[in-house]
């Protein structure tokens, strides 16, 4: 294929699956399986595309994480002593509030995650290394990917 074989890029091409915004997911995953992909485009109701869904997404809606050899595995929380804490942008505010002992009443924000909650906090997108105070928590952020805070360090003084 490499040297003198010609090849018709469009031998290569697959036929489009296409699923509709509002399909459940088994019968996301059933026409997946019927397609035989493990990709689909999923439209609207005027014939535009929304996104792509895979089978994993789907899998992993149905049944929880996936795991394969060429995921790394991150702790959401990984305590480093002395009110030092890590953390993974994607953790839940609710166990962030318990762990730093914030009264739920007293936190005023509408973050569902830690990252998101540090883009609220800083209106607007914070950058790697950044830092900022809430109550006698120092808050440093980690690392950032695209429009998504990834992993924050926490200081509890």
């Amino acid at each position: 294929m490499i040297d003198k074989d010609k090849v018709e890029i469009r031998s290569l091409l697959l036929p489009t699956c296409y699923v509709y915004k509002t399909m459940k997911l088994p019968a996301v995953l059933s026409s997946l399986r019927n397609a035989q992909q493990h990709i689909a485009v999923v439209t609207d109701e005027y014939g535009g595309t929304l996104g792509v869904v895979s089978m994993e997404d789907v899998l992993e809606e149905l049944v929880g994480d996936l795991w394969d050899e060429t995921d790394t595995v991150e702790k959401d929380i990984v305590n480093h002593g002395d009110g030092k804490f890590e953390l993974d942008g994607d953790t839940p505010i609710s166990e962030f509030i318990e762990l730093m002992g914030i009264k739920e009443e007293n936190f005023d924000f509408d973050s569902e995650t830690v990252g998101g909650w540090c883009i609220e906090y800083n209106n607007g997108f914070p950058t790697v290394n950044s830092k900022f105070k809430y109550e006698n928590i120092e808050v440093t952020i980690t690392e950032v990917s695209k429009r998504r805070v990834r992993r924050v360090m926490v200081q509890v003084n």
